[in-house]
């Protein structure tokens, strides 16, 4: 890099700190948080990019480079996922150019995975309960899993024998699928880490890292489904608490381990049922900020910042959340009232979001520029604010009129 380049990337990377920290910055942050708007802008189909690494990189760096944001979201472990997925049969998920259209989004599937009787045999053994119940269940090509032998039998003797599965012509195709599945994910992570460095050398840091569900949001997502998970806070809320406390002693503590090692130390925790339209205040209290507390002071313990995207309307929630360590979490809302947040919290936690998906999509520049500029009034007073959209980020049917508003609004409104 040479000097202007590299300073120009200290100077996002630290007003992309200054205000995670609750800090003023010289300006109020504003960075490129999209699934798919990138694609629509360059010219492409969303299959292109969830099948084609030249066109994800192609579209993304044009992308970052026009509008020149203040941080990027890797797309490439969001998006460039159709070989893996298509050649494991993964059910729970529908894609662009697998099970949808070609410029059709990802598409979430709510279903029961895991029956209500089996939540003791998950919260014995939930390693082996995943590799021999949720496997087979979520990746019909996988299914032989279900007669994978417990590493508990293979000592002595049973090394020699319990391996036997291992020989069946099922447990061949399996594995086989695997490591070809394995290849693409490979390859995948390595043109990540390639292109994170790439945009470095324009400039441009990477802002997120790993990424994560709450313990809650795991099992009702991907175990119970949406119908279960409710039932299960009435009927089993014991099992659920217990088998909670395993996801976080286990999945969520294994993913932090993780990522420590990437570029970026910032986690991003999506949020979905704990919003204020399904639970109530109680079941908050119970089911759902217990876990999602202690899972950000993991984060934090592990010398990461929690990133929780808390979607749909939490208002109602905003003094029971505030209660984290001044400076250290950075909250995303969709729909929480900002103004409300700000009052609220003060600089203790940085928010995120504020530009509506409605105006991004169907407004003017001029309406976009107004925004910003209340935003920066209110919301971004004495610091703590990242710019960002209301929704997931940036929608894909966003005019780039709209988005070339909002980034030159903030470079000329946002200066503190």
């Amino acid at each position: 890099m040479n000097t202007s380049v590299e300073e120009l990337y200290a100077q996002r990377q630290r007003r992309m700190a200054d205000a995670m920290a609750g800090r003023v910055p010289d300006r109020v942050p504003a960075p490129l948080f999209t699934a798919d708007f990138f694609a629509r802008y360059a010219g492409f189909t969303l299959a292109e990019v969830v099948y084609d690494a030249d066109k994800l990189e192609r579209a993304l760096e044009k992308t970052i480079v026009d509008f020149e944001p203040d941080a990027f979201e890797q797309q490439h472990t969001r998006n460039l996922l159709g070989p893996q997925l298509d050649l494991i049969g993964y059910l729970p998920m529908e894609w662009p150019g697998g099970r949808v259209g070609e410029d059709d989004p990802f598409q979430y599937l709510d279903r029961e995975i895991m029956r209500a009787d089996e939540y003791r045999e998950f919260i014995a053994d939930p390693s082996y309960f995943w590799l021999t119940r949720m496997i087979p269940r979520t990746a019909k090509h996988l299914d032989a899993f279900a007669g994978f032998p417990n590493p508990l039998g293979l000592i002595y003797t049973g090394m020699a024998l319990n391996i036997a599965p291992f020989g069946t012509p099922e447990m061949k195709r399996a594995m086989d699928t695997l490591h070809e599945a394995g290849r693409h994910a490979l390859s995948t992570l390595a043109r990540d880490r390639a292109f994170i460095q790439r945009m470095a050398g324009l400039g441009f840091p990477v802002h997120r890292g790993g990424a994560m569900l709450c313990p809650f949001d795991l099992i009702v997502d991907f175990m119970r489904g949406a119908k279960g998970g409710m039932l299960d806070m009435m009927r089993r809320p014991d099992e659920l608490l217990e088998a909670i406390d395993v996801v976080l002693d286990n999945f969520n503590r294994r993913a932090i381990e993780l990522f420590r090692t990437l570029p970026s130390k910032t986690v991003f925790i999506p949020l979905h049922w704990g919003i204020d339209g399904f639970m109530s205040p109680k079941q908050f209290a119970t089911f759902y900020w217990p876990q999602l507390r202690r899972l950000m002071q993991m984060t934090l313990d592990a010398g990461l910042t929690p990133m929780p995207f808390f979607e749909g309307d939490c208002t109602s929630r905003l003094e029971v959340i505030a209660d984290v360590p001044p400076g250290s979490c950075t909250y995303q809302f969709e729909q929480t009232d900002l103004v409300r947040a700000k009052a609220v919290f003060g600089t203790r936690i940085c928010i995120r979001g504020g530009m509506p998906a409605s105006l991004l999509i169907a407004g003017s520049p001029a309406e976009v520029e107004e925004q910003v500029r209340q935003l920066v009034a209110t919301v971004g007073r004495d610091g703590a604010y990242i710019l960002d959209g209301g929704g997931a980020g940036i929608p894909r049917e966003a005019r780039p009129a709209n988005v070339r508003a909002m980034f030159d609004a903030i470079r000329r409104h946002g200066v503190y």
